[in-house]
């Protein structure tokens, strides 16, 4: 089963950040709520308990790759 969406691998989203989207990303991250910078990176809803939060992949003890979905709730 492949999870929904298209993943995003950060290290290709951010590869060398400059000094002024480091600054930007300071001031939002002491002056805004959280609401604020989800808007800010587009997100179109409230983010909800059982959204998908991450996807960690395991080799398991069958040494089969597996992924394991965790959800909001996983982290709170």
């Amino acid at each position: 089963m492949r999870p929904p969406g298209t993943p995003v691998y950060l290290e290709d989203l951010a590869e060398k950040p400059g000094f002024g989207e480091k600054i930007i990303s300071f001031f939002a991250a002491v002056f805004f709520s959280v609401g604020a910078i989800e808007w800010l990176c587009g997100s179109k809803r409230k983010t909800k308990l059982d959204d998908l939060a991450t996807i960690i992949f395991s080799s398991g003890s069958t040494g089969n790759l597996k992924g394991v979905l965790l959800t909001h709730f996983n982290d709170a």
